[in-house]
């Protein structure tokens, strides 16, 4: 997560990771406590070894390379689903499927969740739904072939 001083949700890391002891917490990024991952490899390697990507981020291009990334990487989400509502990103986030939307639970009905599918069977679970979704959604050769035709009709 970048820039967490700046984020309206800022308050949220600290919560859940208090309530949260038994996982280990690690937050790149600008600003992030625990620095800027350096290269592409590195940011892939964190990302597989982490059982959830949080991306709680008000803002941004609704792209979402981090959420594009953590999906690629079959790793689910803790998010606000709301944030990409009508983004590129949005359709990949479904609460309980592939992600933990904070927007539909309580804090404590979340905290349950995340215990929940930080089970290896419903992890596992969790990030092979994830990594199918980004299969049926995501087709950079379908979007480099449009691209393409693209700038090849630009005069």
């Amino acid at each position: 997560m970048n820039c967490v001083p700046d984020s309206r949700d800022s308050y949220l890391w600290p919560k859940y990771k208090a309530e949260l002891k038994e996982f280990d917490w690690k937050m790149f990024g600008i600003l992030g406590e625990d620095g800027i991952i350096g290269t592409v490899k590195e940011i892939a390697e964190e990302m597989q070894d982490s059982t959830f990507i949080w991306h709680v981020k008000f803002g941004g291009d609704g792209y979402g390379h981090v959420i594009h990334n953590a999906f690629a990487s079959g790793r689910p989400l803790i998010t606000r689903a709301s944030y990409y509502k009508d983004c590129l990103a949005g359709p990949l986030l479904e609460d309980g499927i592939t992600c933990i939307d904070l927007d539909k639970h309580s804090f404590e009905e979340s905290i349950k969740m995340i215990r929940k599918f930080s089970q290896f069977d419903e992890h596992k679970k969790m990030c092979e739904n994830v990594y199918k979704k980004f299969q049926n959604i995501v087709n950079f050769d379908t979007e480099f072939k449009y691209i393409k035709k693209f700038l090849n009709n630009l005069n």
